[in-house]
């Protein structure tokens, strides 16, 4: 069995581990690169920010067998693509587990996530991309002429509602 760690018990790791691990910061300090704890595993993650509202992710890690419990939270867009490993992302009721691998990608969208697990399993090499972005960006990129969304990204924003998730295959060209 995996240990369950909260989202504060790793922000706090992570925390600790940059005083040993400083976090790499570009001059115009839009980019920085963080080394993983070694108490959560190897690897390291970039985070780059593209515009205001708008960042991008890249992670290479290999984590220990460990489960992280994430409380209901205020969600921006995300999208989630892995080259390799596999992350399980589920709720704490038995419902819609997401896997999160290089055949299955994730999409969520704004609004209130209901608090859930993410399990990742030991020496799954974890390499992949993720899009955080604001909804307001959301709706300036994606809007019609109209300045409406599609009918097919509504469900992508959704204030204080609980937000919209799901798991697409991946093809190649993604």
């Amino acid at each position: 069995m995996s240990p369950e760690l909260t989202t504060h018990d790793i922000d706090a790791i992570a925390a600790e581990a940059e005083q040993y691990y400083p976090p790499v910061t570009s001059v115009d300090q839009l980019e920085t690169t963080y080394t993983e704890s070694p108490m959560l595993g190897s690897g390291h993650r970039r985070e780059i920010e593209l515009c205001p509202g708008l960042e991008l992710g890249i992670f290479n890690f290999v984590l220990h067998d460990l489960t992280e419990r994430v409380p209901e939270n205020e969600h921006l867009v995300q999208f989630t693509a892995c080259l390799s490993g596999m992350i399980n992302s589920g709720d704490y009721l038995g419902g819609d587990d997401l896997q999160i691998s290089a055949s299955q990608g994730y999409v969520g969208g704004s609004g209130i996530q209901p608090r859930h697990f993410v399990r990742f399993p030991r020496s799954h090499h974890q390499i992949g991309v993720e899009i955080h972005m604001t909804p307001a960006l959301f709706q300036q990129f994606f809007a019609t002429a109209n300045r409406e969304l599609p009918a097919t990204l509504q469900p992508l924003v959704r204030g204080n509602d609980c937000q919209y998730r799901f798991s697409p295959w991946m093809t190649g060209a993604m």
